[in-house]
């Protein structure tokens, strides 16, 4: 009796029907993400081998250094072409470069509470985030758009008028507040009157700049194109290049 009740304690109670659904819907997007990366690695390590026919990863890695102790546990999951890809990229032939697969699904989830990650990925809060007294540079940003309703640098409500008198002969950035990165419909205009100047990437067929808003529909933020610096713009020079820290627990 006592072995059974172990038994049925050990598993849990049983999960919701809803909850397995969603369980199901999450592995699977997984599986697929996890394929994706994995076709990824296969084209960059092809690339690799197509600019250097002569590279043999099989006796450059067998004369490096071992996998690291912690790696241990993961090692048949490891992707050993991932490794030769950074290696060919770093210049350092070392079997401690972590795949991205493991590193998205199974390290970053146990270090981070993903479900957080929905209450930083609003660019219209970064200023209410990271401004609040700190001294953090942001970008000067001249209007938030949130789920349609439109306000001035300071959350106060405003209108499209005012909006296009502070945008006036200035060089400005729309981007999505919401589901954007790497430059994804960014576009720098420059506008005069409500009539636009220039756009990049170009608009065909919209001239004024209300018409361009009206494409972002909601949820947008409109700020100051800046000046990055000349470090950084040795990477490339039509983009903001950025570097990345992360810390580890």
């Amino acid at each position: 009796m006592i072995c059974s009740l172990s038994s049925r304690r050990s598993h849990g109670p049983k999960m919701p029907l809803r909850q397995r659904i969603i369980k199901t819907f999450v592995n699977a997007l997984r599986a697929v993400s996890i394929f994706n990366y994995r076709q990824a690695i296969a084209r960059s390590y092809a690339m690799h081998h197509k600019s250097r026919p002569e590279f043999d990863w099989q006796r450059e890695f067998q004369a490096v250094q071992p996998a690291p102790d912690a790696f241990k546990p993961f090692a048949t999951r490891r992707d050993l072409k991932s490794a030769v890809v950074s290696s060919s990229i770093s210049g350092i032939t070392s079997r401690c470069y972590i795949p991205e697969t493991l590193y998205y699904f199974e390290i970053e989830p146990k270090l981070n509470r993903l479900n957080m990650r929905l209450a930083y990925s609003d660019k219209c809060m970064y200023s209410r985030l990271l401004g609040c007294g700190r001294h953090y540079k942001l970008p000067n940003t001249i209007a938030y758009n949130i789920n349609g309703f439109l306000y001035d640098e300071n959350y106060r409500p405003t209108d499209d008028e005012t909006l296009i008198s502070l945008c006036d002969s200035r060089e400005c950035i729309i981007k999505p507040s919401l589901d954007s990165g790497g430059g994804k419909n960014v576009v720098k205009c420059i506008q005069s009157n409500n009539r636009l100047i220039e756009t990049k990437p170009q608009r065909e067929g919209v001239v004024k700049f209300t018409d361009l808003l009206e494409q972002f529909d909601k949820d947008y933020v409109v700020q100051l194109f800046i000046e990055q610096h000349e470090y950084f713009r040795r990477l490339n020079p039509t983009s903001v290049n950025t570097m990345r820290f992360l810390t580890y627990r």
